[in-house]
C-alpha cells in the first residue's frame, strides 16, 4: 500500500522571496523564455529580406490585414536589424497592414493572366516577393505548379521571426 506524507510548508513574512528569484531565472535567463518570444520584429527595409523558395504555411485574414506563417525566409547582414549576420528563417510570421485591396492571379500560358481558382490561398512557395509603391507583390507556386502572382495593397508590414540560425558560407 502506497502512502504519502505532506508536510505543512512554514511560512513566515518573507517566503514569497524564493518565488521573486525563481520569476527572475526564468523571465530573463531561461531558454524556454527566449524560445517563446520572437528573436526579431522587423518593420523596414523589405528589399533586404529574402523570401526565394519559402513556403507559406498558413494565411490568416483579419481588418486590414494579413498575416502570412513562413518558412524558410532570409535576413541580410545590410538589413539594420540583422546586428550584423545573415540570417537562416526557419519560422516567421510576416503581417501585412493597411490592407485595402487584393489580387490573385495565374499564367498557364504565356499570353495574359487569369483569374485566380482560390484567392484565399494564392500560392504556397514564394519565388520571388517584392514591396513597391505601396503593392506587395509575391510569385510562385501553389501545390508546385507554376505561375501564381498575388498583389496586396497595403501600408506597410511587420516580420516577426520565430526561429532563426545566423548563416555561414
Amino acid at each position: 500500500m502506497y502512502s504519502a506524507h505532506n508536510k505543512a510548508l512554514k511560512r513566515n513574512k518573507n517566503s514569497w522571496l524564493r518565488f521573486a528569484s525563481l520569476h527572475i531565472i526564468t523571465s530573463c535567463f531561461c531558454p524556454l523564455s527566449a524560445a517563446l518570444t520572437a528573436l526579431m520584429k522587423l518593420t523596414t527595409d523589405f528589399d533586404k529580406l529574402g523570401f526565394h523558395d519559402a513556403s507559406i504555411e498558413n494565411i490568416e485574414r483579419k481588418l486590414e490585414s494579413v498575416t502570412l506563417e513562413i518558412k524558410g525566409a532570409f535576413i541580410s547582414k545590410e538589413h539594420p536589424g540583422s546586428e550584423g549576420h545573415d540570417w537562416t528563417v526557419e519560422e516567421a510570421t510576416l503581417e501585412i497592414l493597411g490592407v485595402s485591396k487584393e489580387r490573385a492571379t495565374y499564367w498557364d500560358d504565356d499570353k495574359a493572366e487569369k483569374e485566380h481558382p482560390e484567392p484565399e490561398f494564392p500560392l504556397d512557395e514564394i519565388m520571388h516577393a517584392n514591396f513597391v509603391n505601396g503593392i506587395f507583390s509575391f510569385d510562385g507556386f501553389k501545390q508546385t505548379v507554376p505561375w501564381y502572382e498575388w498583389f496586396i495593397t497595403a501600408s506597410s508590414f511587420i516580420l516577426e521571426v520565430k526561429s532563426a540560425s545566423k548563416f555561414s558560407s
